[in-house]
């Protein structure tokens, strides 16, 4: 009941009339968009076995799909020192907005950020029927000499699917040409896939999301999300 109150508290702070990408533990949606490829995205999380929130505004510079700056509202996690009040008042939407509203404003003005409420999160491969993305992904070859629970790179081998897994992220578009958006290895994977994307307004460039999840012993997994920028200007495929 106490994560449900805290959901519902949120959602003035916010607006979540936007659709968001996310899991059980943790939910992704956008807040507003510059002109010049930065995206401010609000970040909610949630445990599981123990009681806690976590919220975050983050901006991501679409151009090289790095997170240029985060701004942290919000971390609570196992108060087990906190009554039930005082932990629905740390995480209350209203308390956090006149906490962090000026630095919020700061950090919209910095990174041109105009907020923009109608973000819809797509969660297929194909935009405005011109445009296919395609996620690959396989598994890394790791040493025959390695077995179930050795590490390798920080992993401990097949636990609950846990395993090195190479990905690529491509687009193509209706005259057949593409550009790969990005590639890599995911060193500790239990799943790995594309889920979707979301749509600027003001440019012609969209935002992937990429989700991954490594498992544990406690059979409880940690969510990793890629986000990866996307100008959809004709100049930019191959």
């Amino acid at each position: 009941m106490k994560k449900l109150l805290l959901i519902l508290l949120l959602f003035p702070l916010f607006g979540f009339s936007q659709n968001w990408a996310g899991d059980y533990y943790t939910n992704w949606s956008v807040l507003g968009w510059s002109k010049d490829g930065h995206v401010a995205l609000f970040e909610h999380s949630v445990g599981d076995m123990v009681d806690g929130c976590y919220y975050s505004v983050v901006i991501v510079n679409m151009k090289t799909d790095q997170i240029v700056d985060e701004l942290v509202l919000q971390s609570i996690f196992e108060p087990e020192d906190m009554s039930s009040e005082e932990f629905l008042i740390a995480c209350d939407s209203l308390t956090l907005t006149r906490k962090y509203y000026k630095k919020i404003n700061r950090l919209y003005s910095q990174y041109q950020i105009i907020e923009y409420s109608d973000n819809k999160f797509y969660s297929t491969s194909i935009v405005n029927n011109n445009y296919e993305i395609i996620f690959e992904s396989k598994d890394t070859p790791v040493p025959d000499s390695l077995g179930e629970l050795d590490d390798y790179n920080g992993c401990e081998l097949y636990w609950c699917g846990n395993r090195p897994v190479d990905y690529s992220l491509t687009i193509k578009d209706s005259r057949n040409k593409s550009k790969i958006l990005t590639k890599g290895t995911d060193w500790c994977a239990s799943h790995i896939d594309y889920v979707g994307y979301f749509k600027s307004p003001f440019e012609s460039r969209l935002l992937l999301v990429i989700y991954s999840k490594e498992s544990d012993f406690d059979f409880q997994y940690y969510s990793t999300y890629r986000f990866i920028g996307c100008s959809l200007h004709p100049s930019t495929f191959k």
